[in-house]
């Protein structure tokens, strides 16, 4: 694959990796956290011969020289992909009907009356055996008998001690510590974000074209802004107002449809311990901050000089510095609904009716603010973004009245959009409702991966008091479902746990034709 190192993986509308190819990417994937046991699910199917061929030896190549044992189930192998595996597992009908040394699987059955025909694939022989429906219940009696009879003979102490042994081996990838330090995972997720943007030209380019877009329609919209006490008042009121409305829905819309294709993706990665929680949020968190960062100076250069707000530097990067922390805050209130909310639809719903009822209630819509409702202006980072805007606009202009007098614009500003604060107490209020949100939004993103890791739990520990292989067939279907993102289906993986292997053995289930899904 290293030739394909800085190729796309592909979607349903880039070209990217074949198919072979994104089934090895799938399998490295799952090689990064280093299991001692590797489980896999029909790893070749939907594959031509040749690539699955090549597959089955890369991983038989991990196995000898890095000692894993990698079980596998396959759909209709090849005599020379069978070839590969040491050992081979039989089933019917949910039941073991053979399991032990591949190359004594043939003599097994020829001295049992199932001679193997020559030239003739040998999966499909045992294909053959295990679908005739009393030949197979007459094997998995035998088996049942003689597992019976071993498990009765073996001591107690030293069926004890192997099964913990096995509990801890085939737990050890799953509740592994991750392999590298915070810091490296914060670093690979944070390129994986960016390349995530920089990939994506339609997402990238859609984004940057709606700032400008909108930018440009805002700034001609109110161009230019009077110094009448009565007009130039109420243009400025508006354009603040509008230009917050945008900021307010179009990062947070972004974000809940982002967070929804992101999901299932959290949620495998994280349930594996591929990084933690706290390198995965701080590092979209970094990369949110530095591409909005550039969208927001690139929309507030536009605005602020086509609308004519007021002239100066210093001005315009206190516009610029409120107007980030205003989409920021957006961003983050759009990460908590998406996080509380089961899909995009209920979430872009769920967060339209509080972030409306905070604009209605910012001080533009209203002369006066009910005074049942005065106390939302303390809780309502709007109304602190929008009487910022207000203050660096109007404080210290001279503004013409009908008469021909001037007067200062600190004093034609309304009521119910001052609050009492200054300038950077404003913004600093802005600032810390940025952190507490991002806070909160921690604490609810936290639980995907525990979540995952409870339903893990709950799965092996539904079968406790059950006899020892019951028990191991449901702990092993978890793990194999956390541990490689793959749904194992009709317990294809439960006679994996039911046979003893050694490091650097490939194990082989073949099941009854139409038991795997």
């Amino acid at each position: 694959m290293s030739h394909r190192a800085h190729a796309l993986v592909g979607d349903g509308n880039i070209r990217g990796l074949s198919g072979g190819e994104k089934r090895r990417l799938s399998i490295g994937e799952q090689l990064v956290k280093d299991p001692n046991i590797f489980l896999l699910d029909e790893p070749t199917s939907g594959l031509d011969s040749h690539v699955a061929y090549s597959i089955i030896t890369l991983l038989r190549q991990i196995a000898k020289k890095q000692g894993k044992i990698i079980l596998a189930t396959l759909h209709q192998p090849s005599s020379r992909i069978t070839a590969q595996f040491d050992r081979v597992s039989l089933m019917a009908q949910g039941r073991m009907v053979y399991s032990g040394e591949l190359k004594e699987t043939l003599s097994f059955f020829a001295t049992k009356g199932h001679p193997c025909k020559p030239m003739y694939n040998p999966s499909d022989h045992f294909l053959d055996i295990i679908s005739d429906e009393k030949t197979a219940d007459c094997f998995a009696d035998a088996y049942e008998l003689i597992d019976a009879k071993r498990s009765t003979t073996a001591n107690t102490n030293t069926s004890t001690s192997s099964s913990l042994k096995e509990e801890k081996i085939a737990g050890s990838g799953h509740r592994a510590a991750a392999i590298v330090s915070w810091f490296e995972q914060f670093k690979a997720l944070a390129l994986r974000r960016f390349r995530q943007w920089w990939r994506d030209p339609v997402m990238l380019v859609s984004e940057l074209m709606q700032y400008v877009i909108l930018g440009l329609f805002l700034g001609s919209l109110f161009r230019p802004l009077s110094q009448n006490a009565t007009n130039g008042l109420f243009d400025r009121y508006s354009a603040i107002f509008f230009i917050l409305g945008f900021l307010c829905f179009t990062p947070m819309f972004t974000v809940i449809t982002y967070f929804e294709v992101e999901r299932p993706l959290l949620r495998k990665e994280t349930a594996t311990r591929m990084y933690t929680m706290s390198a995965y949020y701080l590092a979209m968190s970094m990369v949110v901050l530095l591409v909005e960062t550039v969208l927001i100076l690139i929309f507030a250069i536009i605005t602020y000089y086509l609308t004519g707000f007021r002239p100066g530097a210093d001005h315009f990067f206190l516009f610029y510095l409120v107007l980030w922390l205003f989409m920021l805050i957006s961003e983050t209130f759009g990460l908590i609904f998406s996080a509380m909310s089961p899909s995009t639809t209920v979430a872009i719903i769920a967060a339209t009716g509080p972030i409306i009822i905070l604009m209605a209630l910012s001080g533009f819509l209203t002369t006066s603010t009910p005074v049942y409702y005065e106390w939302t202006t303390w809780i309502n980072f709007f109304h602190y973004s929008i009487v910022a805007l207000v203050d660096i606009e109007m404080r210290g202009q001279e503004f013409m009245t009908e008469d021909g007098s001037t007067v200062m614009g600190e004093d034609l500003v309304r009521d119910n959009l001052k609050n009492g604060l200054s300038l950077g107490a404003n913004i600093a209020v802005l600032f810390a409702y940025l952190i507490i949100l991002r806070f909160i939004g921690y604490l609810l993103v936290l639980p995907y991966r525990n979540a995952a890791l409870q339903d893990d739990d709950a799965a092996a520990a539904k079968d406790d008091g059950a006899n020892d292989k019951a028990k191991f067939t449901d702990a092993t279907h978890s793990r194999a479902t956390s541990s490689s993102g793959v749904e194992t289906a009709g317990g294809s993986v439960v006679a994996l746990t039911a046979m003893p292997n050694r490091a650097g053995a490939m194990s082989l289930v073949v099941m009854e034709e139409g038991k795997t899904d």
